[in-house]
């Protein structure tokens, strides 16, 4: 067996030895609690080096070797960043008619961004452990859909009273609130679903899951606050 899902029948069963046998089913040896204790240590910390878009990098290794492990993740965050980047240029017209929109942008990419990295930390780590399936799936995102509901009203009514007091705008403020709102419950989802998915069609939801994440949530929070202010706004 993988030396993965021996550690996870050691932590469901609280099993301090198991034995270790052939296809015969003879007798070869038995495993330790200690033996597991460095496996589950280093899995928990390449779940985490993945996630980070690092891969197994170790800290004293080389810097082409260092450069090499981050480039992927890099590469692909910049894809990412021109989708956003093509979204905010369709809107341009109205960006010029009121270039507020422009300092306000970032707030609802970078909350929506920050509740998606939040469910997608707890939904790789809960894949791991074995605990998050497709199975319980619907159920998982409708807990983290309902974290972000909350949140949301938390954050984009501060949101909305911090705006309208900046500037004494009431549309205004009621745009980028809403737009908030909207994309911190969005953030969550994608932060549970997309792990889920990439789970079921067997890639590696540590690798892929946050440049998805990163993406989304910003080109939904980006296309919902420029389509609101022009709406509204302009």
């Amino acid at each position: 067996m993988d030396q993965e899902d021996v550690a996870d029948i050691f932590r469901k069963r609280n099993l301090t030895s198991i034995a270790v046998v052939n296809d015969e089913k003879k007798l070869l040896g038995t495993i330790n609690v200690d033996d597991i204790v460095d496996v589950i240590d280093d899995e928990a910390q390449e779940d985490i080096l993945k996630l980070a878009g690092v891969g197994e990098q170790d800290f004293y290794a080389a810097i082409m070797s260092i450069s090499k492990a981050r480039f992927t993740w890099l590469f692909f965050n910049l894809i990412a960043a021109f989708f956003a980047s093509y979204i905010i240029k369709n809107f341009e017209d109205t960006i010029e008619k009121l270039a507020i929109l422009a300092a306000l942008m970032p707030i609802v990419a970078s909350m929506g961004g920050c509740s998606g990295t939040q469910s997608l930390t707890t939904a790789v780590r809960a894949i791991a452990m074995k605990q998050l399936t497709w199975s319980n799936a619907l159920r998982s995102m409708g807990k983290e859909v309902s974290v972000g509901v909350i949140n949301g009203m938390i954050f984009s009514g501060a949101c909305f009273f911090i705006t309208y007091y900046w500037f004494e705008e009431l549309i205004l403020s009621f745009v980028i609130s809403i737009s908030l709102f909207l994309n911190l419950i969005f953030g969550s989802f994608f932060g549970t679903f997309i792990p889920i998915f990439l789970t079921k069609k067997g890639v590696d939801p540590a690798v892929a899951s946050g440049t998805f994440v990163t993406m989304l949530t910003d080109i939904v929070g980006f296309f919902m606050f420029l389509s609101l202010a022009t709406i509204f706004l302009v």
